[in-house]
């Protein structure tokens, strides 16, 4: 017989971000699923440490500030201790933004004998001069699927392909 005391869940007790600058802590705590633990969070349990929860909040914060301009994202690492004293964890995501690039010359190509590149460019959400937004790019490219497949190439496979200019900050995207 084993008599197994698993003891009360571990909450978060601080979340802190090192390496932003602009995006303010709130703004990138509000991003992410894990919580600090309050009065609110009591019933969903986002306040609960875990692994999996952090790792899926890395993905969420990548997700972030690739939509708001940030190509160069990276979370270098995440750090977390267990304070005796108030039995919780504290969280530390380390991040390096990079630079905020735009959008530059923005084309699609076509390898289809008579579908010409130009005439699929009104289904393009990217446009030169904005800030750049991966999930502009990822619309773009199911847009051009889409209507592929409505002129009759069900099997089409649309790439997206990034060409970065580090000293403009700009991506030049083709389709």
């Amino acid at each position: 017989v084993y008599n197994i005391n698993e003891g009360e869940r571990t909450a978060i007790g601080r979340i802190s971000f090192v390496g932003n600058h602009a995006f303010s802590e709130s703004r990138l705590r509000a991003t992410i699923n894990s919580r600090r633990r309050s009065v609110f969070t009591l019933l969903n349990r986002k306040d609960v440490f875990s692994e999996v929860r952090i790792a899926a909040d890395q993905e969420e914060l990548r997700r972030f500030y690739m939509t708001h301009g940030y190509a160069d994202f990276r979370v270098l690492s995440v750090d977390w201790e267990f304070d005796e004293a108030s039995a919780r964890y504290s969280v530390v995501f380390t991040i390096e933004e990079g630079p905020r690039y735009r959008f530059a010359n923005i084309t699609v190509d076509s390898t289809i004998p008579g579908v010409e590149g130009s005439s699929l460019r009104r289904y393009v959400e990217t446009k030169e001069g904005r800030v750049f937004n991966s999930l502009l790019i990822e619309r773009s490219v199911e847009n051009l699927t889409l209507e592929m497949s409505r002129m009759g190439y069900p099997f089409v496979q649309v790439t997206p392909r990034g060409d970065r200019n580090y000293e403009n900050n700009t991506v030049s995207i083709t389709y």
